[in-house]
């Protein structure tokens, strides 16, 4: 290789360098923002869990929409997929995708017709490898998950749920630490009372009732779990690409040193073989 070609591929391996180091730290900023939203949304949803668990353990009837009765039978399911809002994110979208083909036959194997929906702009790459069709695309960041943000989401959910379908799943990526992220599928709708803690219960009172109570807090749970989800995913997705870029990083620095290594030993021999040539000159004159 050219000494002119090897000096090129220095100079384009730093400026790489500097694009993911820089990608590197955007990220990192990013998910120490949102991390700090995620485990907030964790624990508002874990306590809103107890709450409601408290809520069925009385005399309460639990033939609502929302809830499990067990009287009907499941042909249908909506299946909404998050992913991630841009590439470079390591393993994180095959992952995702292995979740969502395992789900997908799954209920196909019980006889449930799925029905999808995808939640950022690269789910759709996952989609086409595993040749999917999604009947509603939201592109959003969804980076805050603020309730504003995700209305258009738990509109089209209750749309479908429960006159079309009988049950809703999430496929996202599950944040458990800066290293760790995990594709998971949970069912969002219909709720049961396994889907709650088993914690011991306060005795509360409820005014006016149970019932009343949980008819309204319901929908605040479904939108606490939606902020949960897209929260975590968006946690994965600024963690994995943090670890993408770093290992980015260190691979282009080692590569550049290997070139620099292969510059350096080339320039020499080329300088040596100029002095043999000029002292061979000057003796042979």
């Amino acid at each position: 290789m050219a000494l002119r070609e090897i000096k090129t591929k220095i100079a384009s391996l730093q400026n790489t360098g500097k694009i993911t180091k820089a990608m590197e730290v955007v990220s990192s900023v990013k998910l120490k923002k949102v991390e700090k939203a995620t485990l907030n949304a964790n624990v508002y949803l874990d306590t809103m869990k107890q709450f409601l668990y408290e809520a069925v353990q009385t005399d309460v009837d639990l033939d609502m929409p929302l809830f499990d009765s067990g009287k009907t039978e499941t042909k249908d399911a909506l299946v909404i997929v998050i992913g991630s809002g841009k590439g470079l994110v390591g393993p994180l979208l095959h992952q995702l995708k292995s979740e969502t083909y395992d789900l997908i036959k799954k209920l196909e194997a019980e006889g449930i017709t799925p029905h999808l929906i995808s939640v950022k702009s690269k789910t759709l790459d996952v989609f086409r490898e595993l040749n999917l069709k999604s009947e509603f695309h939201f592109s959003g960041s969804f980076e805050e998950a603020s309730a504003t943000e995700i209305t258009p989401l738990k509109k089209v959910i209750l749309d479908y749920y429960p006159a079309k379908v009988q049950r809703v799943y999430v496929v996202f990526m599950k944040f458990k630490n800066a290293f760790i992220q995990e594709a998971v599928s949970e069912k969002f709708i219909p709720l049961s009372k396994e889907d709650f803690p088993q914690v011991s219960t306060s005795n509360s009172t409820f005014e006016p009732s149970s019932k009343v109570l949980l008819e309204h807090l319901l929908e605040d749970y479904l939108e606490a779990f939606l902020i949960y989800v897209l929260l975590n995913s968006s946690c994965s997705e600024y963690a994995s690409r943090v670890v993408t870029m770093k290992s980015a990083t260190k691979n282009a620095s080692e590569l550049r040193r290997e070139y620099q290594l292969q510059y350096n030993k080339q320039r020499q021999t080329q300088i040596t073989s100029q002095i043999q040539e000029t002292y061979l000159s000057s003796y042979i004159q």
